[in-house]
């Protein structure tokens, strides 16, 4: 007994009472975590599922939307000599994608526990948000297709390829939130579209017939 109680003191002052995953997380500066979104995100969304480290998410979720509209804000300042506007836009929609994650993730979270997911909300809404990271390769792209004169459909390839790139970190930290297998995972995001779909349907249908009743 005093041999385990001992072992168990060390495990909890060499993490400092935290998940190992926690302490891990911890030794990683922020452009590691970045880094190993890009190159090692297995890894590192299950360091960051088990440290849930939730404002970093919302600003990188934050920031990546605002990287999405770079180009268009660098276009609207060429073109007008105000571009406020664009800029305020680009603000709506940084705030807008910030929502739908925030709202999006609890659907998802929500869903799978019917499959027999964790339910871990904070987990999964740090992994899903840090992983947007991969967005800011968007004006990258843009601004090398316009610096070698790319055709336009090169740049919307690219462009497309970043968003199924992300989707693919979104489906991982969907799984390793709720531990449970890829099948599972798809199986959560695509039902729970369609429940939506259908929800929106019947929510939009009934309106059109409560106005055509009067």
């Amino acid at each position: 007994m005093g041999a385990k109680s001992s072992l168990k003191s060390i495990k909890s002052n060499s993490t400092g009472g935290k998940p190992a995953g926690g302490a891990d997380f911890e030794n990683l500066g922020l452009f590691e975590v970045l880094y190993g979104i890009l190159f090692q995100p297995l890894p590192t969304i299950k360091r960051i599922v088990s440290a849930e480290p939730v404002s970093l998410a919302i600003f990188i979720s934050f920031l990546a939307s605002l990287a999405a509209f770079a180009p268009r804000i660098a276009e609207g300042a060429a073109i007008h000599p105000d571009p406020v506007p664009v800029i305020l836009l680009a603000l709506l929609a940084a705030v807008a994608n910030l929502l739908l994650l925030l709202t999006g993730v609890l659907f998802f979270t929500l869903c799978a526990r019917f499959l027999g997911g964790d339910s871990n909300y904070f987990g999964f809404f740090a992994a899903a948000g840090i992983s947007q990271f991969v967005l800011f390769l968007y004006p990258v792209v843009v601004f090398i297709s316009r610096l070698l004169s790319l055709p336009t459909y090169l740049g919307l390839f690219f462009r497309n390829v970043l968003l199924v790139w992300y989707y693919l970190l979104f489906l991982l930290s969907l799984r390793e939130s709720q531990k449970f297998s890829s099948f599972r995972a798809v199986l959560t995001v695509a039902g729970t579209v369609a429940g939506l779909s259908v929800l929106v349907f019947l929510l939009g249908a009934g309106a059109l017939a409560l106005v055509f009743s009067f």
